[in-house]
């Protein structure tokens, strides 16, 4: 029992250590402060609600704090999305394969729609900023939007700036008379040999069957 009460006590005072060392080193890097949105690997995102010298709290989106030991969040990739200046709004849209030859203009026209909705859009060249008709599908043509802002993801005017991009796209469409394609449902006619409707219809055409043997013996 001594040799494994010195062993738990050793391997706890290792993990203690190694936690109280990287909270260190968390400080002296600057990667992230209270209050700051961050992601942790790919198992913690939220708001870091408090670094301690053992361990940093992080305040899910679902209001959940999760308190992360800071020598995993030091063996960890962090992303400190409070510190990006910078988003993007991608979207994909479909049309119907009745309205093709309008296809061009639609996409010139969300591009204008979209450069006078929207004036933290990035259009230097620095980031792209197109809107192009990427290919067939079985029942509708695809178009892609990407478009990137001087705005922190995540923010309110990120959501807002969202907004106004799908607004744009919807009155470039609305401009050319042009419909969004909706989801295709299959319906077939085959009977379903295993559905409860036919199921009794067997049933009772067994009892049909067994009715008219027995009245052929009869009579």
């Amino acid at each position: 029992l001594g040799s494994i009460g010195t062993l738990v006590l050793s391997l706890a005072s290792k993990d203690l250590a190694a936690d109280f060392i990287s909270g260190l080193a968390l400080s002296a890097a600057d990667k992230f402060h209270e209050g700051e949105e961050v992601r942790i690997g790919s198992e913690y995102i939220g708001i870091v609600q408090r670094v301690g010298w053992m361990n940093t709290d992080i305040r899910g989106y679902d209001e959940i704090i999760s308190r992360v030991p800071n020598s995993q969040v030091a063996n960890q990739k962090v992303q400190n999305i409070s510190r990006i200046g910078r988003s993007q709004v991608k979207q994909f849209i479909y049309f119907d394969y009745k309205d093709i030859d309008k296809i061009p203009d639609v996409i010139q026209d969300i591009k204008v729609e979209i450069a006078h909705s929207c004036p933290k859009l990035v259009v230097d060249g620095s980031r792209p900023f197109w809107c192009h008709w990427r290919e067939f599908k079985q029942e509708k043509l695809e178009v892609v939007v990407d478009t990137h802002f001087t705005i922190q993801h995540g923010s309110t005017e990120y959501f807002d700036t969202k907004q106004k991009v799908l607004e744009a796209i919807a009155r470039a469409a609305k401009k050319n008379e042009v419909r969004f394609a909706l989801p295709v449902l299959s319906i077939r006619n085959e009977p379903d040999s295993f559905s409860p409707a036919n199921a009794a219809l067997r049933i009772i055409e067994s009892q049909e069957q067994g009715l008219n043997g027995e009245m052929r013996s009869t009579s």
